[in-house]
């Protein structure tokens, strides 16, 4: 038995006593007084079993009040809405339109038959049901939109419209009308018609740019785009700012083909921070995926990264944002931006394979030992059965000397990817490195080949094989055919370029080594460190001291990790 305090109980008389009101204003009959009060009763009851939860007793309750009085209007709209509640609905729909066959005129009864006549799809129905509310209550303006809902989903289109037009007599033109009037027309393939719902509510509101913009819209649809582009650019001129015209304008520039003024455009769209954020960032989301693969010029990278930098601005703290930027900036081969990007999204990212690989390349292309390092382990956290978590893991291991722990790593990652001969074959490069450390150098020389065999096409090992053989002074005749061969394919590149010109010093043969080398510092090589210190060193051995010293200390202030460059300042003397 429930216990109710002095309050509750005065919450519930209210409640009865309201649902006591409804019953004894759907009385039909005079009665003797006596059985007023035992159906009142009896209502009274009921209604205090439903508020309680129970409903079995509630349902008995009213139907109890029906045995009484089967005129009841309140009894069976209150049986049809506990039936409903318990998912019966062939009984909820019998007792709602008892209900309404008693009452035809009262709104409440006729909209909730009407909604379990809808999750019936008996939409005729349902559609005559508010034909008659409106009728009785010509006013009521929901009602004619009810009314004409149902008149649509039962498949009268023509029917409904008339409804929305009865009522626009009524109220003027209006958006809500003019819109399903618009909507009712294109479903039905009347396009024609469908316009000029939008022209008339134009003509109604000519300054509001956003009908302007549908009507746009309607006819971007259709493949008029002249029209389009025209009610585009007078929307702008209602609204300058409006962010859907000028990116519909903005899109009809990269339709034309005009990249330069496309990009140009979307320079000041982005600067709008009203502007859809999504929109935003699938567009240059798509612009940077066209630059990876080649369909768009890399001329246009520096302003696309512009757009991605403003809207960056426009709306900080995005790390979908930083991840785009990072992406740009690694096409770009600017690692060291692409990695203060990519540490940034990857706080928020975690899921995402490229964004991880792409960091831990630059990482590695960058020698960030101790990030590399860091980054690789986190990496195989999250991706335990990826080969280039291992991978980079070695590499981070090499790069601190630790050849031993490098080697285990290498190998783990050539274990497991055991159908990507790629990775297999840069992992292999890898060991050989390793094994030159170990001064097990004809091993190391067996395991490049084995990469290059492997990978043929891959350029960076067969020029990680030329640089070993010059560092090591041995088979440079080998070593220049194989830097040869890639400069062929890559002949702007300014590390195979600076190792051309490291092997003719090999050679001795100092004039070409430093024509070589001034080429590479042309391609961009005043940049690369390497390159400087390779230049000052061809410089001393040309006898020019002093231009030797100068090309160090720019190899130094670009942040060498020579261990021998510093010395080579001080001194003032070739160390090698």
């Amino acid at each position: 038995m429930h216990q109710f305090s002095p309050k509750k109980w005065s919450f519930l008389v209210l409640i009865l006593s309201i649902n006591v009101g409804v019953f004894a204003q759907v009385a039909q009959k005079v009665r003797p007084k006596e059985n007023d009060v035992l159906l009142e009763k009896l209502f009274i009851e009921a209604n205090r079993e439903k508020i309680l939860g129970n409903v079995d007793e509630a349902i008995t309750r009213y139907l109890e009040v029906l045995q009484k009085d089967n005129t009841n209007s309140a009894a069976n709209y209150e049986l049809a809405r506990l039936y409903k509640q318990e998912n019966v609905y062939d009984k909820a729909i019998s007792r709602a339109e008892k209900a309404v066959e008693l009452e035809t005129d009262h709104l409440l009864y006729n909209e909730f038959y009407a909604d379990l006549l809808e999750k019936e799809g008996n939409f005729k129905k349902a559609a005559e049901l508010y034909a008659n509310l409106v009728g009785k209550y010509p006013e009521k303006q929901q009602l004619y939109f009810d009314w004409a809902y149902f008149l649509s989903k039962s498949g009268k289109s023509d029917q409904a419209i008339k409804v929305y037009n009865s009522l626009e007599k009524r109220t003027g033109i209006k958006e809500a009308i003019s819109m399903r009037k618009y909507k009712l027309y294109m479903y039905s393939g009347k396009d024609k018609k469908a316009s000029q719902e939008i022209e008339l509510l134009i003509e109604a509101y000519p300054n509001e740019a956003e009908y302007v913009i549908r009507l746009a819209n309607f006819y971007a649809s259709t493949q008029d785009l002249e029209k389009a582009k025209a009610l585009y650019k007078k929307a702008l001129e209602i609204d300058p700012s409006n962010p859907t015209a000028n990116m519909a304008m903005v899109e009809f520039f990269l339709q034309s083909g005009d990249t330069s003024r496309y990009l140009n455009a979307l320079v000041n769209t982005f600067d709008n921070p009203h502007q859809n954020l999504s929109t935003k960032l699938k567009t240059v989301q798509s612009l940077s995926e066209q630059l990876e693969k080649g369909s768009m010029g890399p001329a246009h990278i520096g302003k696309v990264i512009e757009i991605s930098q403003k809207l960056h601005e426009t709306h900080p703290g995005q790390p979908e944002i930083n991840l785009i930027l990072g992406n740009l900036f690694y096409q770009q081969k600017n690692y060291p931006k692409a990695i203060a990007n990519y540490t940034v999204a990857i706080r928020f990212i975690k899921n995402n394979l490229a964004l991880w690989q792409n960091l831990l390349e630059a990482l590695h292309l960058t020698n960030k030992q101790a990030k590399l390092q860091e980054h690789s382990k986190q990496f195989m956290e999250l991706y335990p059965s990826q080969a280039s978590s291992y991978y980079y893991l070695g590499i981070a291991y090499y790069q601190k000397g630790a050849y031993e722990k490098s080697i285990k790593e290498l190998n783990q990652a050539i274990d497991i990817a055991a159908t990507d001969q790629r990775t297999q074959a840069k992992a292999l490069s890898y060991l050989a490195k390793n094994y030159e450390g170990l001064e097990t150098i004809e091993k190391a020389d067996k395991t490049y080949n084995e990469a290059i065999l492997m990978q043929p096409n891959d350029l960076e090992i067969t020029h990680d094989y030329a640089y070993s053989l010059a560092k090591r002074g041995t088979d440079l005749s080998k070593a220049q055919d194989l830097v040869q061969a890639i400069l062929v394919k890559d002949p702007t590149n300014v590390k195979y370029t600076t190792t051309k010109g490291f092997i003719l010093y090999k050679q001795n043969k100092y004039t070409l080594a430093a024509q070589e080398i001034n080429k590479a510092l042309s391609l961009g090589g005043n940049e690369q460190p390497e390159t400087l210190e390779r230049y000052g060193d061809v410089q001393f051995k040309l006898g020019k001291e002093a231009e030797a010293v100068t090309y160090w200390q720019k190899a130094l202030d670009k942040g060498s990790l020579s261990s021998s460059l510093q010395r080579k300042i001080s001194t003032k003397q070739l160390y090698e």
